[in-house]
């Protein structure tokens, strides 16, 4: 974290702006997030297919290859959640201090007239409590997107394809 650059954001008022900030990490967030969830999924058939193989008394070969081919399924999904894991937290991270830059900002620049007005609790409301909301709620926007929009889509196909 301490090569983040932290600079300001054309209408900071508007929350896709902030996305718009963060290209290359969002578009890490939608790789990692599709490849995460799609293949989620294949835990589940791999492990049948591992007790099929078993319970029909397939040879130890192709049940060693079986069990090895889960276990690297499985590693690459564990590395994908971690990946998209660690991005959302990025970019989350990075918007929060965009955002306070952006209140801090506002602050320092207002006049003197402004700032009596203002309460010192609503100024350290906004710097703190408002942006980790906001943050919080972009964080678990983008997270039950893809746990629950790209997953059940995931598992509506695969049943779909099993006829199930």
């Amino acid at each position: 974290m301490k090569n983040l650059k932290i600079e300001p954001v054309r209408h900071p008022d508007q929350i896709i702006n902030y996305w718009k900030k963060e290209k290359l990490v969002v578009a890490f967030i939608i790789i990692f997030g599709l490849g995460y969830n799609i293949s989620a999924i294949l835990g589940p058939i791999y492990q049948g297919k591992l007790i099929n193989a078993l319970l029909r008394g397939d040879k130890l070969s192709s049940v060693a290859m079986l069990a090895v081919t889960f276990m690297v399924l499985i590693a690459a999904i564990q590395l994908m959640r971690y990946l998209k894991r660690f991005y959302i937290r990025r970019f989350a991270n990075s918007t929060s201090a965009t955002m306070r830059l952006m209140i801090y900002n506002n602050i320092v620049n207002k006049s003197y007239v402004q700032l009596e007005n203002e309460n010192t609790g609503d100024l350290m409301t906004r710097a703190l409590s408002d942006v980790d909301l906001c943050v919080e709620g972009m964080r678990k926007f983008t997270t039950e997107i893809f746990d629950t929009g790209v997953l059940m889509s995931s598992y509506f196909i695969a049943m779909l394809y099993y006829d199930v």
